[in-house]
């Protein structure tokens, strides 16, 4: 080995892999816990474990009976430093995560001024009966981004069954998020059942089927702050089957006012997005579609062509 080579294993070390297959996390406070810093090294001296890039990956893992969440990932401190960026990337593939008291959640104190890029990827996967959250993230604001280069999260394949307060959020910072041929069947939801927040993302949303879930919504879109570098940003929701879904106050025990109809589909804030070629019908709730954009131009509409709403009576479907 020459010396080049020497001092390049020195310096960037091995890669940063935690490859974990056909294991059993069963039975622990937290099934798996993820920290990442904003930096190397602070004002005061402090060195901090941190890779240009690194990588989670759960094949064939059952995370099962622990008694917080599933999977936690969090950053711990905040500052406002820039620093060069990490790319952090989190693989669950065909695995079991049940009965958990709580679901995958990521939190991060450096919401603003992140030197992190997260990137979720979850495929082939069963989420069943556990019993706080289901999926909910908040993607911190990264200043270094751009359309390609920025957090992203892709979701192929999953069944989400029999959760109890159930929520699937993907909040904070522009992303690019995919949720294709996922199953969302019979979950109990805290509010609702899935949910974009925080700024506008690049949304496909497509081939997914929600069947008998209860919450005061199935599907909402509330964006509330556009990026300052993109123009307009690919967002469609289609060739979904929404069916038989309903909130049933009774079951879910919380309280809910004049000012809060339930809907299948709902638009908030201010991102607009196609809403085409769905499956709605036997739904028991106030609304198939609540749209509520915040625009500048009076005569701004929204795009829900080409949808089945459960009859072909016009009147019946205004």
């Amino acid at each position: 080995m020459d010396l080049q080579n020497i001092h390049n294993k020195i310096v960037n070390g091995p890669i940063p892999l935690l490859s974990v297959t056909k294991t059993k996390i069963k039975n622990n406070k937290k099934g798996v816990l993820a920290s990442y810093y904003n930096r190397y090294l602070n004002e005061i001296g402090y060195h901090f474990l941190r890779k240009a890039n690194e990588t989670i990956q759960l094949v064939e893992c059952e995370i099962s009976h622990n008694h917080e969440e599933a999977v936690y990932v969090h950053s711990p401190y905040w500052n406002i430093f820039q620093s060069n960026l990490s790319e952090i990337s989190i693989h669950i593939n065909n695995s079991l995560i049940t009965d958990n008291g709580k679901g995958i959640h990521q939190f991060s104190r450096d919401a603003r001024h992140s030197n992190n890029l997260f990137h979720w990827i979850m495929q082939d996967s069963t989420i069943e009966r556990n019993h706080g959250g289901g999926f909910e993230v908040l993607l911190p604001d990264v200043w270094q981004y751009n359309e390609n280069f920025t957090h992203s999260l892709y979701f192929g394949n999953n069944t989400w069954r029999n959760n109890e307060q159930f929520g699937f959020v993907v909040d904070g910072h522009f992303a690019h998020l995919n949720i294709s041929y996922n199953r969302f069947d019979s979950n109990r939801c805290k509010t609702g059942l899935i949910s974009m927040r925080g700024m506008e993302k690049k949304i496909r949303i497509d081939n997914n089927y929600i069947e008998g879930n209860n919450g005061i919504y199935m599907v909402e879109f509330r964006a509330d702050s556009q990026s300052e570098i993109l123009g307009d940003i690919y967002a469609r929701f289609y060739r979904n089957e929404i069916k038989r879904n309903m909130y049933d106050l009774s079951n879910l025990g919380s309280r809910r006012t004049f000012d809060d109809p339930s809907y299948v589909v709902g638009f908030h804030g201010i991102q607009k997005v196609q809403v085409h070629k769905n499956l709605f019908g036997e739904n028991s709730l106030d609304y198939e579609l609540l749209a509520g954009i915040r625009t500048a131009k009076i005569n701004n509409e929204v795009d829900v062509r080409e949808n089945w709403w459960g009859t072909a009576n016009d009147t019946s479907i205004r």
